[in-house]
């Protein structure tokens, strides 16, 4: 067992994973402002199409690290937390298609039946990222921060730090070299 000590989440090594989950729950706020309801005005289509753009975005790069580097790194030191992980990446994948999902009926032609789907879309999938984040949070940041020693958590930041884009490999504002907004 390790006896590095729990952090602030602003300084702890998974300082950015919470900074990314601070700011998509920032959005998942604006997002469901934005699904429209009894009485509520039809989607604000730009300020969707930003949010989704900012969701795949973060999906692309936050959970492909949790699953590829985090996961298997906290399952290996303490293999007793893979019941605990299982369920983590099936939403993962359950999110990803419900991001899809939404996508999809976010490209349909505005109207009432839009934006009924967007609205009931919306809602589930904020829900289950909402209630996903505080499980990573208070399972998977905490846990690996009390399992994991010191030489291994520094070398798992290093290795989830690569999984993330910089201006220095081609990426800036968000955007990959070549890519271009439509």
């Amino acid at each position: 067992m390790s006896t590095h000590l729990r952090t602030s989440e602003s300084q702890g090594p998974f300082a950015r994973f919470r900074r990314d989950h601070r700011r998509v729950l920032a959005q998942l706020d604006a997002l469901e402002r934005n699904a429209s309801g009894n009485g509520r005005p039809a989607p604000r289509d730009a300020e969707l199409a930003t949010v989704l753009e900012l969701l795949g975005r973060q999906f692309a790069t936050h959970m492909t690290a949790e699953d590829t580097v985090l996961y298997p790194a906290i399952s290996a030191a303490f293999p007793e937390s893979r019941p605990m992980l299982a369920p983590l990446r099936l939403e993962h994948r359950e999110l990803r298609l419900m991001l899809a999902a939404l996508a999809d009926a976010f490209a349909l032609a505005p109207g009432p039946v839009r934006d009924e789907q967007l609205q009931v879309q919306t809602w589930d999938f904020v829900h289950l990222l909402r209630i996903h984040i505080r499980k990573e949070e208070h399972s998977v940041f905490d846990l690996a921060e009390r399992v994991l020693r010191s030489h291994e958590v520094r070398d798992l930041v290093d290795r989830l730090e690569a999984c993330f884009p910089s201006p220095s490999r081609g990426v800036r504002a968000g955007r990959r070299k070549g890519s271009s907004r439509s």
